[in-house]
């Protein structure tokens, strides 16, 4: 029923329509007092202010939505990788070869959260002029070492990419206190460690659940350093090395890493089989660092494209031909050395 000496807001719209016969919104927002009200003193029709406040909300979603679709392509990526990882049996602890995948997996993954953005922005018409075809490869260099630049300054490390061994230190390990030996810890040693977990998690798969139970995990385990548990204690290990034990190197120095009861019961059948077991680290595809770092690449390309792609041109046809020219010289020393040196020791042997 309708209110005593009103009218209602759209009776005095007049219903215009088109050529189509659809309904034209204008006179809707010319006849509105407050939206006159609110833009009058910009010098803006109505009109004119609810097609400004229309436009700069969808601009604002889309940035959003493009910015997302990249943190989430950087964390999908990251999960492949550990995929990968786990069927090349490749871990966080493999020497050398986890460091050189960690950066692969993140330079790809930067690649890939770049190309999301393209996709999206392809859709809209404004910006689909600034992408071309002939400098893409350019436009994923640059992605690859921003992406992987922003991650190292977002604290993130590239093994974080692999999964871990339960035999070692973990994927997800941080931080961590100092061992007595092959001792358990103590009760302010545990507390410490509890802290700790509830803080970064377990370093082994990065989860923060402590119904799980809270383990102090021995680095290296007991019987890398010892040989078995109690051998430390019990002064076996240095009776064992004997006469020579002044000559050999002490045993590694322990630390207490935070790590879950399941995890801390895999590694101990590991350990003791000397058997590799990897576990997924569930904490990099949520990590602030994963996610931040896809937006970032994304964000690079949204705020300056053309200086984005003059890197990447510059990257493209100056600095990497630079660095594989200074590998392969030092790939060539090396070799010349290393024959020089088979060479000095053929001619020392065969001297009577």
């Amino acid at each position: 029923m309708p209110f005593p000496g009103r009218t209602h807001p759209l009776s005095s719209v007049k219903h215009n329509h088109d050529n189509n016969g659809l309904f034209s919104a204008s006179t809707m927002y010319e006849s509105s007092p407050l939206l006159s009200s609110l833009y009058e003193p910009w010098g803006m029709t109505s009109y004119q202010g609810a097609s400004l406040l229309s436009s700069t909300g969808s601009n604002f979603v889309m940035t959003c939505s493009q910015l997302c679709a990249s943190s989430i392509s950087f964390a999908i990526s990251a999960t492949i990788a550990q995929q990968i990882s786990r069927l090349t049996r490749v871990s966080c602890a493999t020497p050398v070869v986890a460091n050189l995948v960690g950066i692969s997996s993140c330079a790809l993954a930067s690649v890939a959260a770049g190309e999301v953005y393209e996709t999206f922005s392809k859709k809209n018409t404004s910006a689909a002029g600034a992408h071309d075809e002939t400098n893409k490869s350019a436009r994923r260099m640059a992605d690859a070492i921003l992406g992987c630049t922003a991650f190292v300054m977002l604290g993130g490390r590239f093994r974080k990419f692999l999964m871990s061994d339960v035999r070692f230190v973990g994927a997800n390990a941080k931080k961590s206190i100092p061992a007595v030996g092959s001792q358990y810890a103590n009760s302010s040693q545990k507390a410490k460690v509890q802290t700790l977990f509830e803080k970064h998690g377990c370093h082994t798969c990065g989860t923060k659940n402590k119904s799980l139970g809270i383990v102090a995990d021995h680095q290296p385990p007991n019987k890398h350093a010892y040989g078995t548990g109690g051998a430390e204690a019990s002064g076996e290990f240095t009776r064992r090395r004997g006469w020579l034990a002044p000559l050999l190197p002490p045993p590694p120095k322990q630390r207490y890493f935070p790590q879950c009861k399941p995890c801390s019961t895999r590694q101990s059948s590991a350990v003791a089989y000397n058997k590799q077991v990897l576990v997924y680290n569930g904490a990099l595809a949520l990590a602030h660092t994963t996610l931040l770092t896809g937006a970032a690449v994304a964000a690079s390309r949204m705020a300056a494209p053309e200086a984005h792609e003059r890197a990447g041109i510059w990257l493209r046809d100056h600095a990497t031909p630079a660095i594989l020219h200074t590998a392969a010289q030092g790939c060539t020393r090396g070799v010349i050395a290393v024959r020089n040196l088979f060479s000095d020791l053929e001619r020392s042997l065969r001297r009577p």
